[in-house]
Formats: C-alpha cells, sequence, structure tokens
C-alpha cells in the first residue's frame, strides 16, 4: 500500500512515531464531553494486535529475525480499509496529498472518509 511507503520514506518504524502525525491526531482531544482517547494510540492498538494475531510467513520473518520489529510497508499489508482510512485522517497534509496522487486512490474517497 502506497501508505507504508510515504511513511516508511521517514523511518520504518515512524507510524509508532506521533511526530509523523498531525497535532489533532498525536494529541489529547478535549471537547465539552471531555477527554477522548489520542486517536494515534486508537490506530496502533489494533495494528499491534493485527501484527501479533499474524500467521503470514513475512510477519514470523519480522518476529524471528528483527526483534519483531515491522516496518509500516509490511504492516499496511495487515490493516484492513478502516484502518488504512484512520491512519490517513491523522497524516500531514503532504503526506496525504502524496498518497492520493497513487494509482487505486481518489481523493474522493478519502474525502468521503473524513
Amino acid at each position: 500500500m502506497r501508505i507504508g511507503y510515504v511513511l516508511g520514506r521517514q523511518s520504518p518504524f515512524s507510524f509508532s512515531d506521533a511526530r509523523s502525525f498531525t497535532e489533532a491526531f498525536a494529541t489529547d482531544n478535549i471537547d465539552a464531553r471531555g477527554p477522548a482517547p489520542i486517536r494515534h494510540i486508537q490506530w496502533l492498538q489494533p495494528a499491534s494486535e493485527r501484527k501479533a494475531s499474524s500467521d503470514e510467513q513475512f510477519v514470523e520473518h519480522f518476529r524471528e529475525q528483527y526483534d519483531d520489529r515491522v516496518p509500516i510497508w509490511a504492516l499496511t499489508e495487515l490493516l484492513d480499509l478502516g484502518q488504512l482510512s484512520f491512519q490517513y485522517r491523522g497524516l500531514h497534509q503532504p503526506d496525504a496529498e502524496e498518497i492520493i496522487e497513487g494509482p487505486l486512490f481518489t481523493t474522493a474517497w478519502f474525502a468521503m472518509r473524513k
């Protein structure tokens, strides 16, 4: 998935770095109803669960050879479209624009997801 390659240029593990995402995605969300969970953590937890429960051969390779650290371009292969869309909403504008310029994605589809 293109999202993995765009984020992967920053670092193979940029998905775990809050600086890779907008401030609104990576910090406490407080509104009239009170504090809400940090969206970055809301995204990381199910992504980590998908990785932990995967029996894919490439994931096993990363478990054995790289201390269970899976780079973003491999992790995106495990995620469903809902998880990818949620992650996309937290990206910085230049990264988001680069992703939608690629094949298989349209601005209209991602705009509907926001």
